[in-house]
């Protein structure tokens, strides 16, 4: 859902959603992942994928244009300020980050239940799918983290809050 460069760290972050926003159809929207944990993992994991995928993508479009193969000269003369602006550099950045330093990126599932979820139930579900997530991606050392409103600790010296409703 979202890619950000903090201080030299890829951060893909990944927001799911379960709270019964109907409740009124008489469907809770969190049952299919508290039946099925490691089906939603997989799902889950599938998506971190793509956009992993996505980033080599970029890489390979930016790699087949004349004028990026003058980027190693193009970053000793052109100022830092402008190249920070350019999606060429948050894309390049981010490939370079994947390829040689893939301890520096992260990825970050933002999983809200709901709060009809029951918390041992809902902490069950986030062990599960924690458990699934970094088994997956600790071979390539990407750091995982499951997160959500109660859950969200300051990482990175970043803390995400929901928006006021008024």
């Amino acid at each position: 859902d979202f890619m950000a460069l903090v201080d030299r760290q890829l951060i893909l972050i990944e927001v799911k959603n379960y709270e019964d926003r109907y409740p009124q159809d008489q469907m809770q929207p969190s049952t299919a992942i508290l039946n099925q944990p490691e089906y939603y993992a997989q799902q889950f994991i599938q998506k971190f994928e793509d956009s992993l995928r996505l980033v080599r993508i970029v890489q390979q479009y930016y790699q087949r244009r004349f004028w990026f193969k003058f980027w190693p000269l193009l970053i000793k003369i052109l100022p830092t300020q402008y190249l920070k602006q350019t999606d060429w550099y948050f894309w390049n950045t981010a490939f370079q980050i994947l390829e040689q330093q893939p301890e520096r990126c992260h990825l970050w599932l933002w999983l809200e239940m709901g709060k009809a979820i029951d918390q041992s139930e809902n902490e069950q579900v986030e062990q599960i799918i924690s458990a699934q997530l970094t088994k997956h991606f600790s071979p390539n050392t990407y750091r995982t983290a499951l997160l959500n409103q109660t859950k969200n600790a300051a990482i990175m010296g970043m803390k995400v809050r929901p928006s006021s409703a008024n």
